[in-house]
């Protein structure tokens, strides 16, 4: 082969191993930006994520209270029936 095939596929190999540095330096930046945000915003999302909890479970356990059928905890789902009562 001449030089200068050589030399462009010697380039070329360069290149992508230059490409594929870049990617993953880019991701290594997008991981490191998505550990600090954890971090940073790791007590909002705690609350957060309480507040959803607690108001969807006040809102099952109000739902069937007034129902009539109050979850004892042992595990049986509750069926509504075409009268709309829950059995």
């Amino acid at each position: 082969m001449s030089n200068a095939v050589m030399r462009f596929k010697k380039s070329r190999r360069n290149q992508r191993g230059a490409v594929a540095l870049e990617y993953i330096l880019i991701a290594s930046l997008v991981a490191i930006a998505l550990i600090g945000s954890f971090v940073y915003f790791r007590g909002t999302l705690k609350n957060s994520v309480a507040a959803i909890t607690d108001t969807t479970s006040n809102a099952v356990t109000e739902s069937l209270t007034v129902a009539g059928k109050k979850d004892d905890g042992s595990g049986k789902t509750f069926k509504a029936t075409e009268s709309g009562s829950i059995n």
